[in-house]
């Protein structure tokens, strides 16, 4: 029985099941977390690649089978539990996977952005409309969820899930998304984090008003005369919306303006 309260919709579907497993491109004693193993059967197919699997499952009631092999279960919330697992493997390289309840997506992604040591890769089934806006920007415009992700990692759109492969079936279809994280910010370190914040900063400015122009929002944090000359030498029109910018724009604009203060007249 499913808990709705949890958000709960277990892919029972084989082949996208493997096309997850595949996308992770797992090896013999690689560390696997686990979000939300539900049923397990996503679960089997990564052991069954060799994995060793840490999953968390906050509801106590779903699938459980103590003592096998490579497989460790933590209980409680992932908000809470991630962080704690991730440390204890002690800067070992480590994946992340995952079907995602939806009320988690924007969180979760939000959360591994900030996380220090980062996977090398995750593979997540979310909403296809968020897949979709994180993975396919050039048809449906850039975005500070994209744009906040696409800092640290590369996105690729791996395979639509119908709603009715799921049980029960959700109102909406979902996705398979790959983030493969950038070497750079692998290993973390207090240098990554304080570039991170500052990123951070920059991107919720610039997307402040969506429907403002980018020069307008960035003068929240810049003396126009600066914006416009970077806007000049980097070729992007001073009437430009942040929805219009390529994300390789918004890291120039980032990396050539006056390092992050309140440089206002």
């Amino acid at each position: 029985m499913t808990n709705k309260r949890l958000g709960q919709h277990f892919l029972q579907n084989g082949a996208k099941l493997q096309k997850i497993a595949d996308a992770l491109e797992i090896q013999k004693g690689d560390v696997i977390i686990e979000i939300g193993p539900g049923r397990g059967e996503l679960t089997e197919k990564l052991l069954a690649a060799g994995a060793r699997v840490i999953a968390i499952e906050k509801d106590v009631l779903l699938w459980s089978r103590p003592g096998l092999d490579h497989l460790e279960m933590v209980y409680g919330d992932v908000r809470e539990k991630l962080s704690v697992v991730v440390k204890s493997l002690e800067k070992k390289p480590y994946f992340l996977a995952g079907n995602i309840p939806y009320y988690l997506t924007g969180y979760l992604l939000r959360m591994i952005g900030d996380i220090e040591h980062k996977p090398v890769r995750t593979v997540f089934t979310i909403q296809k409309e968020v897949a979709e806006r994180i993975c396919k920007t050039e048809e449906v415009g850039m975005n500070i969820l994209a744009a906040s992700i696409l800092w640290w990692a590369d996105a690729a759109y791996i395979t639509t899930i119908p709603r009715k492969m799921f049980n029960p079936p959700p109102k909406i279809d979902s996705a398979v998304i790959l983030l493969k994280t950038k070497p750079a910010f692998i290993k973390g370190g207090t240098r990554q984090l304080r570039d991170h914040a500052d990123y951070m900063k920059f991107v919720k400015v610039l997307f402040a008003h969506p429907r403002k122009t980018a020069l307008s929002n960035l003068l929240a944090l810049y003396k126009k005369k600066a914006v416009l000359v970077t806007f000049t030498a980097l070729d992007i029109s001073a009437n430009i919306r942040p929805e219009r910018l390529s994300f390789e724009k918004i890291l120039e604009l980032y990396k050539t303006l006056p390092s992050l203060k309140d440089d206002r007249p």
